[in-house]
Formats: C-alpha cells, structure tokens, sequence
C-alpha cells in the first residue's frame, strides 16, 4: 500500500511538530533534502522561511 504525501509551501505553513522532515531547499543546486525542524528553536524558523521551498 502507498501513502500519499502532498507537499506544502513554506509560505502557507511550516511544520507544527519538531522532527525530520523531506524538503526542497532554495538553493542553486534545488536539491532535496531531510531537514530537522523545531518550532521552539528561532533561528531554524528563520532558517525554513528563507531557504525551504516545501516540505512533506
């Protein structure tokens, strides 16, 4: 069985839940990668919000 995952856009919501997650960075290369996240932490918020495109 296959689980579907939609993607969403950094600009309409970021993670809720700090872990792992599957994202497009924005960078020159535009490259997928497992990104850690935590809600509580200010500087990977900031992170997310410039250099992520989308996360899964």
């Amino acid at each position: 069985m296959k689980t579907k995952y939609k993607k969403v856009k950094v600009s309409e919501r970021l993670p809720e839940k700090e872990g792992k997650y599957v994202c497009s960075m924005q960078t020159t290369l535009k490259m997928d990668a497992c990104m850690p996240f935590d809600p509580n932490y200010e500087d990977a918020v900031i992170f997310w919000k410039d250099e992520v495109d989308w996360w899964l």
